[in-house]
């Protein structure tokens, strides 16, 4: 019976501690995430030199096809 319980608490030990290295791996892999995640979004000035260019651009294409839209009223007129 000694023998049954010692060898039923050295394989709950082993769990355990199986257990706590499963948990220390899951959260070095959560930190290693979090790094990565953080590491693909640029920084807060590059992001806002990226919207400038974005909204540079749409002005741009509004303006091109507002001028587009009066090309063809006119073409239109003329025929």
């Amino acid at each position: 019976m000694a023998y049954n319980l010692k060898r039923y608490l050295e394989n709950k030990s082993s769990y355990y501690k199986k257990l706590a290295e499963k948990q220390a791996l899951l959260e070095s892999v959560k930190e290693k995430l979090t790094i990565y995640a953080d590491s693909l979004v640029p920084n807060q000035k590059e992001l806002d030199r990226l919207y400038r260019y974005k909204t540079t651009l749409e002005r741009q294409q509004s303006a091109k096809l507002s001028q587009l839209i009066q090309l063809q009223d006119v073409g239109l007129k003329i025929q």
